[in-house]
């Protein structure tokens, strides 16, 4: 196993593929070049291993895949194609054409399979719905699938330069459901205890589970040095390396010094997006927006996309970001609080006191929708409003239902009146507007039908929501005083627009033709999905199925 800090010959020759970045489609592609017999190299910039993959939720979303057909899901390539037909549509951008689509459909059974083979378990995630599953072509059942808790120490020294390990919860994305329902329902607090049987275990016998988007890290990172493809970390890439119009490798600082490394069959971007930069997201992004918004990697800072750029690559939807509703809490720290908005007794209003979401619905959506408000009225940020049943029973921004730290109230994140009037006038807000907007809400509630946007009338509503709240799981009253209300922002994961590439994952200049030796390959592309987000998983989908594509088509590819 190569050790951390090691770095291959300056000048060498000797590989096939240089892959900068290290998410989950630079090491799908490395492993996929691997078996395909190239020699293929990581370069990473930052001294952890991961990207935005070690800090997700570790979930794929992967139509036909075999686990879900092992778990019964009836999924068919008509049905997935139908999905995203009425999601996307036919403008979904340039990197959501009908080619792509085949491409990611037909390659991603088989890449799950593949990693299957190379002995990663999968599990379904179950009540893990499409987010748009009322449309045509959507799954109730889902697609997205996730990896198991494993023991991080299985990397030996490499541990300590894995991304996510920070995360001090042993949890699997599908058990957070119930776990954030833990002081209010008996399944949550049984799942709770199981997270805490694995905390003390692990003191015991001196382990460290990683569950989420760091137990797959970890896992497709052993097998990356299983296989003794080399992984160079604290290895910011300076340029890409051309001889003509073709792509041959790049320069590369590492250990105080400037360095060259070549690949035969080319380079492949897997370097993430720029959420943390501010001039690009000042330059492409919509307003008003923030770095101090973004939960994504710390590396996503764009220079990679640049240096594609002056190569004449095309880009597209550089104002798009995977958004999710996000808190800004005293101090400084983020907290995303998509799963609190979607239990009953919490709605979301923009600076008017109007609702313009379905609460419940996708993080992205809701992103989405934050900002096409804001067109015309103030909506960034957003108002929470909920009430004293609500914080009886469930948690916000991390607290749970009994905390409430002096410092919210004092500092102002959460503004506390007897009454929606009074709420009102401490949001800066017209009182009768906002009277008026719970008043309407509460009707709905009572009618059980959300007639405005719907809340509540697809399966994935009832995926964070309180799936034993009745009559429904998502809506309940606003009614019974003290009242709450505290800023929401659109927060993000990573932004999701970049180089536009084809359905070999070959980067594109702007009349189409290929750049030669370019590949790309997750957030640093245009969307596959257009301004969408079929399901849970469907950002690191696209970035593992291209990475595996692109080691495919180099493979199959002259050698330069």
């Amino acid at each position: 196993m190569m050790r951390p800090g090691a770095a291959p010959p300056a000048g060498q020759r000797d590989h096939d593929l240089v892959i900068v970045g290290s998410g989950a489609g630079a090491l799908i592609g490395a492993l996929r070049a691997r078996a395909l017999g190239l020699s293929p190299v990581i370069l990473e910039k930052q001294d952890k291993i991961g990207g935005s993959t070690g800090l997700s939720g570790g979930v794929l979303w992967v139509p036909m895949n075999p686990v879900i057909q092992r778990a019964g899901v009836a999924d068919s390539y008509e049905l997935a194609w139908s999905y995203l037909e009425h999601l996307v549509g036919r403008d979904g951008g340039r990197g959501a054409t009908p080619e792509r689509w085949r491409a990611f459909l037909s390659s991603g059974p088989e890449m799950v399979d593949f990693l299957e083979g190379c002995g990663i378990p999968f599990k379904h995630c179950t009540h893990r719905s499409d987010y748009h599953d009322e449309l045509p072509g959507g799954l109730a059942e889902g697609r997205s699938i996730e990896s198991t808790i494993v023991d991080g120490h299985m990397l030996g020294p490499w541990f300590a330069h894995l991304q996510g390990t920070a995360n001090p919860y042993p949890v699997m994305g599908s058990e957070m459901r119930y776990i954030l329902l833990a002081q209010a329902r008996l399944k949550g607090t049984v799942m709770a205890a199981r997270m805490l049987l694995r905390m003390a275990k692990q003191r015991v016998l001196g382990r460290h589970y990683l569950g989420i988007g760091a137990a797959l890290t970890a896992r497709l990172l052993k097998l990356v040095l299983d296989a003794g493809i080399p992984v160079v970390i604290n290895a910011p890439v300076k340029r890409l390396l051309t001889e003509g119009e073709r792509v041959v490798g790049v320069e590369y600082s590492h250990g105080g010094g400037d360095h060259q490394l070549f690949g035969r069959r080319g380079v492949l971007l897997a370097a993430g997006g720029f959420s943390h930069s501010k001039r690009l997201r000042a330059q492409h992004g919509p307003a008003p927006s923030s770095t101090d918004w973004t939960a994504s990697n710390p590396g996503d800072t764009g220079e990679m996309l640049e240096q594609a750029m002056q190569l004449g690559a095309a880009t597209d939807m550089m104002d798009f970001a995977w958004w999710i509703p996000t808190t800004m809490l005293p101090g400084g720290q983020r907290a995303f609080v998509a799963a609190e908005l979607a239990k009953p007794g919490c709605i979301g209003v923009d600076q008017a006191g109007n609702r313009f979401v379905d609460e419940a619905g996708s993080y992205v959506a809701s992103g989405l929708a934050m900002y096409e408000r804001q067109k015309s009225q103030p909506a960034v940020p957003c108002w929470a409003i909920m009430d004293q049943r609500y914080r009886n029973r469930y948690p916000w921004a991390g607290k749970l239902p009994f905390q409430m730290p002096d410092s919210w109230l004092t500092t102002g994140y959460v503004k506390r009146a007897n009454s929606i009037e009074e709420l009102a006038r401490l949001c800066g807000i017209d009182p009768r507007q906002l009277i008026a907007t719970v008043t309407r809400y509460n009707q709905f509630v009572d009618n059980g039908r959300d007639d405005d946007y719907g809340r509540g009338s697809r399966q994935y509503d009832t995926y964070y929501a309180d799936p034993f709240h009745r009559p429904s799981p998502t809506l309940g009253r606003v009614d019974q005083g003290p009242f709450y209300a505290v800023k929401f922002y659109p927060g993000d994961v990573g932004t999701a627009g970049g180089l536009v590439c084809d359905d070999k994952a070959r980067v594109l200049r702007e009349e189409g033709s290929p750049i030669q030796g370019l590949f790309a390959a997750g957030n640093i592309t245009a969307p596959t999905f257009g301004r969408t987000y079929p399901g849970a998983g469907a950002s690191i989908a696209p970035s593992a199925v291209f990475g595996y594509i692109a080691a495919t088509t180099a493979a199959e590819q002259t050698q330069a």
